[in-house]
Order: structure tokens, then C-alpha cells, then sequence
């Protein structure tokens, strides 16, 4: 054979030789290995508050089992203890129970062939009952119909020992709920449920109602509190026949006096200014809480006047600078006083100011109260002559609208045009959805690391050298 025949028949066998060889590694190379060590599982039974990470109440119980895959031999034992890491480890064998409180459970797994699985740990949080509830209520009660008089309280608290008080509610129907964060005193007249409850951190609830009799009536004033411009007739108006017997009244808070029966006018009030009233309801249950009310009458239109500080000669001039006091007066209430010395451009009236001595002139000023009502009026005021170019003098002047002296003129006149016065002028979260804790996933390792495929890769690499010395040695190799 030539040496060329000789080199194609070696080149082909070592080809050969590859491609046997690499159709057994590749394979070997890209299988999955098994973790021969097994894998526990942990599922928890029980209603899980995904918001909080609490298990709450469930009418079975909050129960944990283990569940562990063995890869190896198939068979072995579970170990677990729970929050002590220095206790022992306790042999699984059934589901067990979990008491209240915030748990880590620690637990492994191990073969009969010896493969023990590395210490895994979860934390669980138990809390199965729900927090509890306590009410007072401080009132004057009656000791003969049990009803509660006058101004009462209640006061709520609540208590959780495993996962807390979350908030605190209430309720006078048990559909519409208020947060309580302070004292209730709105308590309504009658016979009233009062409900009220409380939820955990983990979502358990505490729903108590508690039977209240109280006498508060509501009672209709009329008319309103606000000021008036006449006399005002005061009516207590009620519908509780048989529960109210009269409404008592007073203006001190010492004297009292019993209102007339029901529907009639009970007080007439005619006196000018601001009557506090204070009243409350008496009936066979008790007395009700006390009340308040005012009214104002200002029946008539506001008054003015003048004052001047100054040196004043017995002539009736001033002889230097002077202080202008405007006195405006009403039973009601001055809206706003102005005064002017051209009857055209006013200005707002503050209190005193100066007026430095100058040309003898006429003043104007003006108030008006809540109902713009006006009243107004002039005064001529003298300054003493001298440098000053005062013009003729005159014996005459107008004084708060009245003319003094010979001279004949008009005097400067408000006007009254009333008109309208204006009145003076208790969240909790919804329960969050629970869902069930998930299920971990069973846990694999894969890789070419497995020690039988570093084997098989070895022995085939051996072939291969084998076969390449054999083909150098036998057709290669010149003779």
C-alpha cells in the first residue's frame, strides 16, 4: 500500500474514533443529575392575612405539616423544633398545632442512606383570638327608670395580647361605623343600641352591642338664635307625649322658670340687646342635658354724636389744635362710623384724631349698623382768627342737624332704610382578603458534574488515545 492510501485509511479511523466518541460524551455531558440529599416541604393550614403575615382564627386550627422528597433511598425521617435553637429536634411524624404568638419553626430531613438535607427555617405568626373589648358609660342615671339624665360619656378600650388592637369603632345601627378616638357624648334620646368593635393586627374582630336608655330629647326652637329688629315671641317645640312634662328656662343659670305647655309661646322678649337663654327638658325619666340659645333685638336705628378737646375761647373759637371724638351708639351692633369734610369723600373713623388749627370749616359724620340703619350729622368748627384768611364770620352753625343763630340753611339729614341682617354664624379599614399561604416548589439541582459522567468522559478520552497511538504505530509509522 502506498504511503498515501496509508495516511487517508489512518485519517478516517481517527474521524471514526471522534465521532464514536463524541456520541457517547455528549449526551453523557448534558444529563441531569439528582441531589441525592432529600427536600422538605412546609404547608400551613389556616386563613392567612396576606396584608399582615398573621394567621387568624380558623374553626380547624392553625396546623403545620412537613412533607420531605427523598432522592436517594426513597425513605428516611423529618426533624423539627420551633423558636428554642439550643432545644433538641423533634421526630416528625403527624401534622402538629401551632399556640398564639410569632414562631420560627426550624426542620430537616434525612435517608436511610445517610443523605441529611440542610437546616431550613420559616417564620409563622399565630393569632386565633381576637381582641377584647371594654365599656363604661358615666352619666347621671335614674335610679328608678334606669335612664341616663343629662350630659353622659362613653368610653371604649380594647386589648390584644398576640397581635395588637388595630382600631376601635362604633355604631348607633350596626350599618354606619365611626372611629372612636375619643369619648362619645353624642348619645341620641330613647332606648339605643350602641355597638361597637375591635379588630387585631391579624384581622380577628370582637363585635359587642350594649343596650342604653337615655332621655335627651330633641327640642325645636323657634325662632332662631340671630339678632331682630322687633320683639320676638320664643316657642319650645317638641313631640314626646308623655316623655316631656315642661321645658325650664333661665337667664343666670340660678333662676329658673317653667315654660308654658307644649306648642304655646313660652318667652317674650322686648328688652333692646343680646338675652342668653338657657333651657332643658323634665320629664318622667329625668332632666335632660343643658342647652343654649341667644337672641338680639335692635329695634332702633343707631345714634351720633360729637365731642371736640381743644382750647376754647369764650367766643366759641378754638384757638389752636383740637381732638375730634365721634360717639356712635346702638344696642345692636355699629357696622362701621365716617366722617367727612366736603359731604363727599369719607373717611373710616378709627377713633379720636387731630385736627391742626387752620380755616373755620363744617365737619360730617355718619354711622350705620347691622341692618343699615344710618345716622348722621355736621358741626361747624371755629378756629380763632388771626393770619388765617377766614372769610366773614357768621353768628349761625348747625349743630347735630339744628340750626343755632339768625342765618336760615338746610340741615344735612340721614336716612333709615332697613334692610335683611345676616345670621351670626366622629375609618375603620376594611377587613383585608385573605388569602392561603403558597406552597414552596419542589426544589432540583441539574449539572454535569455528576461523578459517573466524569467517568464515562475519562474512559472515552482514553479510548480515543489508545486508538490514535494504535494508527501512528501500525500505518503511520514509516517501515
Amino acid at each position: 500500500m502506498s504511503k498515501v492510501g496509508k495516511n487517508t485509511v489512518a485519517s478516517v479511523a481517527t474521524i471514526m474514533c471522534m465521532v464514536f466518541v463524541l456520541s457517547i460524551v455528549l449526551p453523557l455531558s448534558g444529563a441531569q443529575s439528582v441531589d441525592p440529599k432529600p427536600v422538605t416541604h412546609v404547608t400551613v393550614a389556616g386563613t392567612f392575612n396576606d396584608q399582615t403575615g398573621w394567621y387568624i382564627y380558623n374553626a380547624s386550627g392553625t396546623w403545620v405539616t412537613l412533607t420531605a422528597v427523598y432522592n436517594g433511598s426513597g425513605t428516611g425521617h423529618t426533624y423539627y423544633k420551633i423558636n428554642n435553637t439550643g432545644a433538641s429536634y423533634t421526630t416528625y411524624t403527624s401534622s402538629f398545632a401551632l399556640p398564639d404568638g410569632n414562631h420560627t419553626l426550624y426542620y430537616y430531613s434525612v435517608d436511610n442512606a445517610g443523605y441529611t438535607e440542610g437546616t431550613k427555617s420559616t417564620v409563622i405568626k399565630v393569632d386565633s383570638r381576637p381582641p377584647v373589648v371594654n365599656f363604661t358609660i358615666n352619666g347621671n342615671k335614674n335610679a328608678t327608670t334606669g335612664y341616663y339624665n343629662g350630659t353622659n360619656t362613653v368610653n371604649l378600650t380594647a386589648s390584644d395580647n398576640c397581635s395588637g388592637v388595630f382600631n376601635i369603632s362604633y355604631s348607633f345601627d350596626n350599618n354606619i361605623w365611626t372611629n372612636y378616638t375619643s369619648n362619645i357624648t353624642n348619645l341620641p334620646d330613647g332606648q339605643i343600641t350602641l355597638y361597637y368593635r375591635s379588630y387585631d393586627v391579624a384581622g380577628n374582630v370582637n363585635l359587642t352591642s350594649t343596650l342604653i336608655n337615655v332621655f335627651n330629647p330633641a327640642i325645636d326652637v323657634s325662632p332662631a338664635s340671630q339678632w331682630y329688629t322687633g320683639d320676638v315671641y320664643v316657642t319650645f317645640n317638641y313631640d314626646y307625649p308623655g316623655s316631656i312634662d315642661h321645658i325650664d328656662y333661665t337667664y343666670d343659670k340660678k333662676t329658673w322658670y317653667q315654660s308654658f305647655t307644649h306648642g304655646s309661646p313660652s318667652i317674650y322678649l322686648s328688652m333692646e340687646g343680646n338675652t342668653s337663654i338657657y333651657y332643658r327638658a323634665v320629664g318622667a325619666n329625668g332632666i335632660s342635658d343643658l342647652r343654649f340659645m341667644w337672641y338680639g333685638l335692635d329695634k332702633y336705628p343707631p345714634t351720633i354724636g360729637i365731642s371736640i378737646d381743644g382750647d376754647k375761647s369764650s367766643s366759641g373759637w378754638y384757638n389752636g389744635d383740637i381732638t375730634v371724638h365721634i360717639n356712635a351708639n346702638d344696642n345692636g351692633s355699629i357696622s362701621h362710623t365716617e366722617w367727612s369734610w366736603d359731604n363727599s369723600s369719607w373717611n373710616n373713623y378709627g377713633g379720636p384724631f387731630k385736627v391742626s388749627r387752620q380755616s373755620s370749616k363744617t365737619i360730617y359724620y355718619r354711622t350705620f349698623d347691622m341692618f343699615n340703619r344710618t345716622a348722621s350729622g355736621s358741626t361747624w368748627i371755629y378756629f380763632a382768627p388771626g393770619s388765617y384768611d377766614q372769610g366773614s364770620m357768621s353768628n349761625s352753625v348747625w349743630i347735630n342737624g339744628v340750626l343755632y343763630g339768625p342765618s336760615s340753611g338746610t340741615s344735612p339729614s340721614g336716612s333709615e332704610t332697613p334692610i335683611s341682617t345676616p345670621t351670626p354664624t366622629y375609618v375603620f379599614k376594611p377587613t383585608p382578603e385573605l388569602v392561603p399561604s403558597p406552597t414552596p416548589a419542589t426544589e432540583t439541582t441539574t449539572g454535569s458534574n455528576s461523578p459517573l459522567a466524569l467517568a464515562v468522559l475519562i474512559g472515552v478520552l482514553a479510548i480515543v488515545a489508545v486508538a490514535a497511538a494504535g494508527a501512528y504505530f501500525f500505518v503511520l509509522k514509516p517501515k
